[in-house]
């Protein structure tokens, strides 16, 4: 008997089936979730308070929004309040700005056809619509090159 390894052996050796079959299995799932990623696609709210105003038997909603999120209310017609969509109006942008050495708002007045339960003088959550939609993959990629510097 031979003391060392011979290399023709284990070159001719036949790798069973049931391997390939996994290894098939596996491109094929990471295939098909990479293409379902890519295509899948959800919307991103924006979600901030406002207050309900009564002024002379109108009710219109009050919010503060930053200055970069402005753009939200200008282009979109719809809220969301309690997963409930409403339509509304842009009545003012208020001319002045405020600060919390962070960000800079505006004080938004929207007038909306809410249900009487709203009417009064109270604080509510409100969502907007972020943009048409964020496929899952970049989502998923995002973190990574935020830490790569990209």
């Amino acid at each position: 008997m031979n003391k060392y390894i011979d290399n023709e052996i284990i070159l001719q050796r036949k790798v069973e089936p049931l391997i390939y079959t996994y290894i098939m299995i596996i491109i094929v799932t990471m295939l098909s979730l990479i293409i379902i990623f890519t295509i899948f696609n959800y919307k991103t709210y924006y979600n901030t308070k406002g207050t309900i105003i009564s002024e002379e038997g109108t009710y219109y909603l009050e919010v503060y929004l930053p200055i970069s999120k402005i753009s939200l209310i200008v282009n979109n017609h719809e809220i969301v309040i309690d997963k409930k969509k409403y339509k509304y109006k842009i009545m003012n942008i208020d001319g002045e700005y405020f600060t919390d050495n962070i960000d800079t708002y505006q004080i938004v007045k929207l007038k909306v056809s809410l249900p009487s339960k709203y009417k009064l003088n109270i604080l509510i959550t409100i969502s907007f619509v972020n943009g048409s939609g964020t496929s899952f993959l970049s989502t998923l990629l995002k973190p990574i090159g935020q830490t790569a510097g990209i």
